[in-house]
C-alpha cells in the first residue's frame, strides 16, 4: 500500500503540473500515459492516474488505469504525456494462473475449485512465477484478497434482483459466479457466445464459463480495487524470433518455486487474447537475473532461413 499511495501522490503533482496536453498521433494501443478519473463525474473530484491506452479515436480513449485495474472511457482534452520517471515505477496490479494446465488439453472437476480454495484461503502466499513466456501471478496480501472477495460475494447476493444489460461484451467488468463455490467474484468479460460468457476471474486469474443470468454489474467501490493477478512474460524474448527449448519449463519453474523473487517492469503491452495488460518483466532470484539463465535455453529463428522460405512461398503465389 506504502507504494501505491507514494505513485499516487507523484502521479497527482504530475497531472496539475503538467502543461502539454497529448495528441492522437501519439497514441496507439499499448501507449502510456496520464488520464483523468472522476468517479461522480463532479470535476473538482476528479484525479489523475496512470493509465494505457486500449483503444480510442480522435475524441474519445478508451484507457486501462495501470494501477488499479479499472477500465474507463477518456475524452482526449483529459490525457496528457506521462513522465519517464513515472513510467519506470512498476505498476501496481497484474494477472496470473496455475502453471502445467493447458485448457486445450483438459477441463477441471468441478470439485477442484473448492479444494484449491480452502486449501490457500487464509494463508500468506509468495509471487508464483509458471512458465518462461506467458505466465499469470498473484501478488497480494491473503487479508486483502480474502476481503475483496468477501465484499463482492455480499455485493453478487444483494444485486441478486439485477439483471445485466444483453449488450454486455469483451472488456466489461462484472460480477459473476463461480458455480462450483457458489461465490460472487470480481470478473472481466473475455468472450460472448449467445448467453454464455466467458469471464477472467480477475483477483485469481482462472477462467470459466458463466450463464448471462448469473453475472451482476460491478459496485464502483469494486471497480476502483486493484485487480490482485496479472499477466507477465519473460523480457527479452520474442516470440517472433524464436521458442523455447522443452526442458526450460522443468528448470524454470523448480529454479522459481518457493523462492523470494524481486520483479522489474520493463514494459506494457497488451494480450490480444483476453484483453489484458501484459508486462515484460526482470526476474531476479538470490541475486541471479533470471531472463539470463534462461538465454541458454532460447533457441533464436535463422532468419536467412525464413527469407528464403518467404521467397519460395513467394514464387508459388
Amino acid at each position: 500500500m506504502a507504494d501505491l499511495n507514494e505513485v499516487l501522490t507523484l502521479v497527482q503533482e504530475a497531472g496539475q503540473v503538467q502543461e502539454s496536453m497529448i495528441t492522437t498521433k501519439m497514441l496507439k494501443p499499448g501507449s502510456p500515459c496520464l488520464a483523468l478519473f472522476s468517479s461522480d463525474k463532479k470535476w473538482y473530484r476528479a484525479q489523475w492516474y496512470r493509465a494505457q491506452v486500449i483503444r480510442g479515436d480522435d475524441q474519445m480513449l478508451h484507457v486501462l488505469f495501470v494501477d488499479y485495474g479499472n477500465e474507463s472511457d477518456v475524452d482526449m482534452k483529459n490525457v496528457k504525456p506521462l513522465p519517464h520517471s513515472l513510467l519506470k515505477m512498476a505498476p501496481q496490479a497484474f494477472l496470473c494462473h496455475l502453471n502445467g494446465f493447458d485448457e486445450s488439453k483438459g477441463a477441471w472437476e468441478d470439485e477442484a475449485y473448492e479444494e484449491f480454495y480452502n486449501l490457500l484461503i487464509d494463508i500468506p502466499l509468495k509471487l508464483t512465477v509458471i512458465e518462461p513466456h506467458f505466465f499469470w501471478c498473484q501478488f497480494a496480501h491473503t487479508e486483502e484478497l480474502h476481503k475483496l472477495s468477501q465484499l463482492a460475494h455480499e455485493s453478487g447476493q444483494a444485486l441478486q434482483d439485477s439483471v445485466f444489460s444483453q449488450t454486455i461484451g469483451p472488456g466489461s467488468p462484472c460480477l459473476a459466479l463461480f458455480s462450483s463455490e457458489n461465490q460472487w467474484y470480481r470478473a472481466k468479460v473475455i468472450g460472448k457466445v449467445d448467453q454464455t460468457l466467458s469471464v477472467l476471474f480477475v483477483d485469481y486469474g482462472n477462467e470459466s464459463e458463466v450463464d448471462i443470468k448469473n453475472v451482476r454489474p460491478l459496485p464502483e467501490c469494486l471497480l476502483e480495487a486493484a485487480p490482485q493477478a496479472f499477466l507477465c512474460c519473460l523480457n527479452g524474448f520474442d516470440k517472433s524470433k524464436g521458442s523455447w527449448d522443452e526442458k526450460v519449463y522443468d528448470d524454470f519453474y523448480y529454479l522459481l518455486v518457493d523462492k523470494l523473487l524481486k520483479l522489474k517492469v520493463f514494459g506494457i503491452g497488451q494480450c490480444l487474447e483476453i484483453s489484458v495488460p501484459q508486462y515484460a518483466v526482470e526476474i531476479e532470484c538470490e541475486g541471479v537475473v533470471v531472463n539470463v539463465l534462461m538465454e541458454k535455453y532460447w533457441k533464436a529463428v535463422d532468419t536467412e532461413s525464413l527469407r528464403t522460405n518467404l521467397n519460395i512461398w513467394g514464387t508459388k503465389l
